[in-house]
Parts: structure tokens; C-alpha cells; sequence
């Protein structure tokens, strides 16, 4: 779920089905443009895990988080580019995809080690890349 900064406006909401290998999964936004991020503005998603079996009423997993859209200029380009953490949601989306192309690439998974170091996830470094979730068609 996808909501303005002011918690008013659900900008975004789906349900989706995680890949069968577990691991770090992506989940987009889609293309369309009443979905476009405005420049400047924040805004604050949340996941919420519900396990298929759970019998509890609450889902099993809730995390949240604060996103920024930033202008695209050649120095973002540049900082997106060099997995520099001052844009760390876009850095670790081009690794991730990236890895998923060469798993094997020893200067991208120190790179993506180090972003996760930043962020205080390092521990994430040591699970597998799964790739995109499944969206559900209603």
C-alpha cells in the first residue's frame, strides 16, 4: 500500500504472490501515469504479510518505510549509477536487477553489500535475489 505524506490519499494498493523460491523480492509500481510519484513529494508504503495457513485475524508481517521522488539529473544518474546510499531506493533496485543478470559478479555483490551496510540490512547480503513479485489480476 501506497499512501500520500499525509496518510489521506492511497495512492497504490495490490495483492501479489510471492515467487516459490524465497529470497529478497521486488515489488513496482505500475507504468501508468495516475501512479507517478510527484518530484519533492513524500510519501509512505507499507507491506503487510498474511501468511496463507495463518489463522490470525492481523497480517503475520508488517514493515513500512518513507519514500522521496528526487528530480532525475545527471548527478541522480550518477549517484543511482555508483550505488551511492544518498539514493538508496533506486541504487538497490539497479543491483538487485543487475544481480539477478550476473549472480556471479563479484564487484556487484560487493557493491550491494556495502549499500546494505549502509542501510543497517547487511545481513540481507547472504539471501538469494527471487526478483519480482506476481501481481494478482482481479
Amino acid at each position: 500500500m501506497l499512501l500520500s505524506q499525509d496518510e489521506k490519499t492511497l495512492i497504490y494498493e495490490t495483492d501479489f504472490q510471492l515467487p516459490k523460491t524465497s529470497g529478497i523480492v521486488s515489488i513496482s509500481l505500475p507504468l501508468s501515469p495516475e501512479y507517478a510519484l510527484k518530484e519533492g513529494n513524500y510519501y509512505h508504503w507499507y507491506l503487510r504479510i498474511y501468511c496463507k495457513n495463518s489463522t490470525r485475524s492481523r497480517a503475520d508481517l508488517v514493515v513500512d518505510g518513507w519514500v522521496n521522488r528526487v528530480v532525475v539529473t545527471a548527478e541522480t544518474e550518477r549517484l543511482i549509477n555508483a550505488a551511492a546510499p544518498d539514493i538508496w531506493y533506486d541504487s538497490l533496485t539497479r543491483l538487485g536487477n543487475l544481480l539477478l543478470a550476473s549472480p556471479q559478479d563479484e564487484k556487484l555483490k560487493i557493491d550491494w553489500y556495502k549499500l546494505l551496510e549502509f542501510i543497517g540490512a547487511q545481513e540481507l547480503a547472504k539471501e538469494p535475489l527471487a526478483g519480482p513479485v506476481v501481481v494478482n489480476q482481479d
